[in-house]
């Protein structure tokens, strides 16, 4: 006697969190470890910092970035600081979320020749003396459903199995997942709650098709 499990995932919807995810990347130009970025809410580096390059304090962590950050939608300001104040050299900025640019300070290098630094050093009881750019980005609400992708299925026994995904990429903590014997109709089998990635989905048995041999 064989036993065979048989059964059909099928993910229908997952809840999002309240935070949206935007990427930031510098690139290109010379002089890379000369470049700091921050995101204020208030122009010029104004307002509250809710993030800063590398630790936060500036000029922490200068140089070239590709970076997702998790952030509340809303309006922000994006600085660009370079330690020399002599503009950034070629470096180009991009601001993205959800596959849209969000900001770019207009494709253009940073830039700014009124500014002046004497020192030709990081300016910390001066930022305003190395700010290069600022500009305006509004970050949208995460998407309300973005499938998950790539299931897959371990550790199978008669009454469980292991599963693991790919999320949509909108920061989602929660999903529901829906499961019955294979070839069921969505809509009619079991939903449960979950809220972790990998999940062990238990108490199988009553999908389980014996087959005699």
């Amino acid at each position: 006697m064989k036993a065979q499990l048989l059964t059909l995932f099928s993910f229908i919807s997952f809840y999002a969190l309240s935070q949206s995810t935007i990427n930031i990347t510098t690139s290109g130009g010379s002089f890379p470890n000369e470049k700091w970025v921050s995101i204020t809410t208030a122009v010029d580096g104004g307002g509250t910092q809710v993030w800063g390059q590398g630790d936060g304090s500036y000029s922490n962590g200068a140089g070239l970035i590709n970076q997702d950050i998790s952030i509340a939608p809303g309006t922000y300001y994006v600085n660009c600081y370079d330690q020399y104040s002599d503009g950034w050299d070629g470096t180009t900025i991009s601001v993205t979320a959800y596959g849209s640019v969000i900001g770019d300070n207009g494709g253009n290098s940073p830039s700014d020749p009124s500014t002046v630094d004497a020192s030709f050093n990081w300016e910390p009881g001066s930022p305003e003396l190395e700010l290069e750019a600022s500009f305006q980005i509004i970050v949208p609400v995460p998407p309300s459903c973005l499938s998950p992708s790539v299931l897959s299925a371990s550790a199978i026994t008669p009454t469980s199995v292991d599963l693991d995904w790919t999320s949509g990429g909108s920061g989602e903590t929660e999903w529901e997942l829906e499961y019955g014997a294979s070839g069921f109709t969505q809509g009619t089998g079991t939903i449960v709650s979950i809220n972790s990635n990998p999940y062990t989905l238990s108490g199988l048995w009553q999908i389980l098709i014996m087959m005699f041999m």
